[in-house]
């Protein structure tokens, strides 16, 4: 049995405002992927595939937690794509506060048993990644050449 897929309208429109953002400040454009791919976007700059980014949107402030908890498989598939290609894999994420940070999405991290229980779904407790928000760079702190 197949997973319901769980990403909104909303999601996706979150999802091109982040990329608006991140086309501002960096100069880059964003190729949305099939979904095979365990991976949101292939970056592209000048015409040339720069990474693969995954953009999670969340609710909270950015000072809630002290580390980011992602899908422990959705981290092992991006760093396969990023082990077969040689391009990096970022992880994008947007707060409530409206900060947005990013990552290279190998590491270091923790893994926890851990996800969400609003829904119902015995699959969302999973092994997790527990990326530290110290391994974040914020965008407003950076000057723009630096996401890939």
């Amino acid at each position: 049995m197949s997973r319901p897929m769980y990403e909104t309208p909303e999601d996706l429109a979150n999802e091109k405002q982040i990329c608006n953002v991140l086309t501002e400040k960096f100069g880059s454009e964003f190729q949305k992927l099939p979904i095979r791919y365990h991976a949101d976007y292939l970056i592209m700059k000048n015409g040339t595939s720069r990474g693969w980014m995954e953009i999670k949107q969340r609710s909270i402030p950015s000072y809630t937690y002290s580390s980011f908890l992602i899908d422990l498989n959705k981290v092992m598939r991006m760093t396969e794509l990023s082990r077969e290609t040689s391009l990096p894999s970022i992880l994008v994420v947007r707060w409530s506060d409206n900060r947005i940070g990013f990552c290279h999405i190998n590491g270091p991290f923790s893994v926890v048993f851990a996800g969400r229980t609003d829904r119902n779904d015995i699959e969302d407790k999973q092994p997790c990644a527990l990326i530290p928000l110290s391994n974040f760079i914020f965008i407003d702190e950076v000057d723009p050449g630096i996401l890939v």
